[in-house]
């Protein structure tokens, strides 16, 4: 779906099963200092922002593996876990950041075909 002001208005699908994905599995994940954690196929970026990176940065704290102190009104103050929302569509991806590109610094969207290859970082 390119619309992203619709496919947000009706994912609600999508966000419940990543939801309950999340509260199965979270707790089996281990993120370590600079993890980046990639959402594959992040549309709108609502489940990014709202579930993933919450999530991350939850799990990180909990484990100890974050510094101390912070803003309590940012809840990514303190995470060392950047959180990649990646979608096919440059539409979704703009969407997704002029939604939320106040949030914290730690989290960001990217154009990603998964089915091409992926350019290297080196």
């Amino acid at each position: 779906m390119e619309n992203a002001q619709l496919y947000s208005s009706a994912n609600a699908m999508q966000k419940r099963d990543a939801a309950d994905i999340i509260a199965e599995f979270s707790s089996r994940l281990d993120w370590r200092a600079e993890e980046l954690v990639l959402d594959v196929g992040s549309g709108s970026g609502d489940v990014t922002h709202d579930l993933v990176l919450p999530t991350t940065v939850k799990n990180a704290k909990a484990a100890g593996k974050t510094s101390g102190g912070g803003n309590k009104n940012n809840r990514n103050s303190n995470s060392n876990v950047s959180v990649v929302g990646v979608d096919v569509s440059d539409q979704m991806v703009d969407h997704s950041w002029k939604k939320f590109g106040g949030a914290p610094r730690t989290l960001s969207f990217a154009q990603l075909d998964i089915a091409k290859e992926i350019p290297s970082t080196k």
